[in-house]
């Protein structure tokens, strides 16, 4: 692993989350994909309304990063985002992403650089702003997983890790919360898959994981594994076990043909079942957000399970896609 950067200046803050905002928007059709149908509530803006949970937290960031633009200090950077993430959210994604952002720029203000102990302040006052709208009965959804990494990072401070070992435990926690989610809350076991506002929130910690330790950014979903040298590098990545019923959309048999090569692409097929109404398929793969992105996308996810492989015990692991380190 390369070197990492111990704490961040207000430019480099900017600059982590500029992109941050460039990833989710490549990863946004795909999140989107994962919140079908898109959330009631969103309808409040129906001429500027993003399509889905993904679109409208890309939007919101995007817009924070852009109105911090011509800052240099933490006082002024963080004003600025949090009034532009206000402004651009549309759906309850954006405005749960809006809500962490206020509440990391609460504690970033007074700021000079953000240290591990700094930052997982923020998280815990990002965390305290989504209380009041948290009903406590969807597990592995954005407040939950906000909640599990700001514990998380509380804790690896105060056990001495530095900013970058302290943003890898946290996503660590937040992937083991978001995996909850199918198995505990209804809505998303009904629609067999993870929640996707979460995974849009680990994946601008892993991006900021990729800041620090001068990793790769996450890579756009869907576009086959990293190549190195003309080799897939997994020497960093952590190995997940897939496995799920899918309901195609078209159960013909090109369209099992395209599905099974895209997998073959990101994963090791293990099983590729394709019925005439239902699909099972079990897969090994290291990159399980543009996996699940993959299947989404060619029909409805039942009983979806994602855990790491029982045979990964190699120390610190980053999963790019999904934007989950551990």
């Amino acid at each position: 692993m390369a070197s990492t950067v111990g704490a961040l200046d207000p430019q480099a803050y900017l600059s982590a989350m500029t992109s941050a905002a460039a990833v989710l928007e490549d990863h946004a059709t795909g999140l989107d994909q994962l919140d079908r149908p898109p959330e009631p509530d969103t309808v409040e803006h129906p001429t500027t309304r993003p399509s889905g949970p993904g679109s409208d937290m890309s939007v919101t960031l995007t817009a924070a990063v852009d109105a911090a633009r011509s800052c240099r200090d933490f006082a002024s950077m963080c004003s600025a985002m949090a009034s532009g993430a206000d402004g651009a959210a549309s759906g309850r994604a954006g405005r749960s992403m809006a809500r962490l952002l206020g509440g990391l720029g609460e504690v970033f203000a007074n700021a000079d650089r953000i240290d591990a102990h700094r930052f997982a302040l923020g998280l815990e006052a990002g965390a305290e702003r989504l209380a009041p709208g948290d009903d406590g009965r969807h597990p592995g959804g954005f407040t939950a997983v906000a909640n599990a990494i700001a514990d998380a990072s509380l804790t690896a401070a105060d056990r001495g890790l530095d900013l970058a070992g302290t943003v890898i435990a946290a996503a660590g926690a937040g992937v083991e919360e978001l995996e909850r989610g199918p198995a505990l809350d209804a809505r998303l076991a009904e629609r067999g898959t993870v929640d996707a506002s979460a995974a849009g929130l680990l994946l601008v910690l892993d991006v900021l994981a990729s800041v620090l330790t001068g990793e790769p950014l996450p890579e756009p979903p869907v576009e086959g594994p990293a190549v190195e040298d003309g080799h897939t590098s997994e020497a960093t990545a952590v190995h997940y076990r897939v496995s799920c019923e899918l309901l195609p959309e078209d159960s013909g048999v090109e369209a099992a043909a395209d599905l099974e090569a895209q997998l073959g692409a990101l994963a090791d097929l293990d099983r590729f079942e394709a019925g005439p109404e239902r699909w099972i398929i079990r897969l090994e793969t290291t990159s399980p957000g543009s996996t699940v992105e993959c299947l989404a996308a060619a029909g409805r996810l039942r009983e979806l399970h994602i855990a790491v492989s029982p045979d990964e015990h190699r120390g610190l692991r980053r999963s790019p896609a999904l934007g989950v380190t551990g």
